[in-house]
């Protein structure tokens, strides 16, 4: 549960026979439901429907013999709106074959025509060189084993494989490899937490966040680059953005602190023999106890009246807001 520490009273309950027969209806839990496992769960693939054309993903098999998936559907026009249908295996491949596993790739042409290509070995065992076009054709979701050997060798970053970049997540920065100019501007080779690497420009790096700029400085000072006439902006983004990280850190060590003498407050006053975990000083210990959690991230003061005010430190005060003045 989410108790905040403030006196409310809970309600358990230990018959198991009554518990047994409780039923809960949450459709997105399958509560007494048998989930049916298949390869064809959360296999993206382009739908045709009534003329319409859809991003379809199976979200999970209904039936045996004959088989039944549900998949939903997402049409794209002015809106996204997400449509649900009850389709076979048959009309969800529709021709189509599932990937076992990826072989090898190459690049087959030159310069802006260059396009990547995939050594695929299919569930039938079959194997075909397969352009990155023409797989997104067919699956509008790439399939596990494509995403998995499209990080471990690098590839997101090419120009045909960008698609995908959103089926990853939100990506972090791990390091800067190494730089290049071209055309004048400086782009940086970085690698991210998921294994993929890109070419990112300098000044997309520059209004890149917190994180992102402290590697930046990082690299150009480990390759004594700071100095240089291109690189002179780095000195001012690196020196604001440790001076911003200090001062963070001194407010998170500022609320750390003020988090943990509360909680020894309202400890102290919930195991007081007089008072209690019930009584009025120790409940509101406690939530004070619970917003000092919250505005580190939030912002705001803890709540306090004036008689608690005086007793934490001078230090902690200034992060409490006075109560009933």
């Amino acid at each position: 549960n989410d108790g905040d520490l403030d006196g409310d009273l809970y309600f358990a309950l230990w018959d198991h026979q009554v518990v047994s027969n409780i039923i809960i209806d949450d459709d997105e839990d399958f509560i007494g439901v048998e989930t049916l496992k298949d390869s064809l769960i959360n296999i993206g693939f382009t739908l045709i429907k009534n003329e319409e054309k859809y991003d379809g993903v199976v979200l999970r098999k209904l039936q045996e013999n004959p088989d039944k998936y549900l998949v939903q559907g997402t049409r794209n026009n002015k809106t996204t709106k997400l449509e649900y249908f009850e389709l076979t295996r048959d009309e969800i491949l529709d021709g189509r074959d599932l990937v076992r596993k990826v072989i090898s790739h190459r690049m087959k042409g030159n310069g802006s025509s260059a396009r990547t290509q995939l050594l695929i070995k299919w569930e039938t065992d079959k194997e075909s060189w397969n352009s990155m076009p023409d797989i997104r054709k067919m699956f509008s979701t790439p399939p596990e084993a494509v995403m998995e050997y499209v990080l471990q060798h690098s590839l997101l970053g090419l120009k045909d494989c960008k698609w995908m970049k959103k089926f990853v997540g939100d990506s972090v920065l791990d390091e800067i490899t190494e730089h290049r100019i071209v055309k004048g501007e400086i782009e940086l080779h970085c690698r991210f937490d998921a294994g993929e690497t890109e070419w990112i420009s300098m000044k997309e790096m520059r209004n890149g966040d917190r994180e992102d700029k402290l590697i930046l400085g990082r690299y150009a000072m480990k390759n004594r680059l700071s100095q240089g006439r291109i690189w002179s902006s780095i000195r001012n983004i690196w020196l604001e953005t440790v001076q911003d990280l200090l001062c963070k850190e001194h407010r998170a060590n500022e609320i750390d602190v003020l988090a943990k003498s509360l909680y020894r407050k309202w400890d102290d006053s919930a195991k007081d023999e007089a008072k209690g975990p019930r009584d009025e000083e120790t409940i509101l210990w406690g939530r004070a106890y619970k917003q000092s959690l919250e505005i580190e991230k939030h912002g705001g003061k803890v709540d306090l009246p004036l008689e608690l005010h005086y007793q934490i430190s001078l230090q902690n005060r200034k992060h409490v807001n006075v109560t009933g003045v």
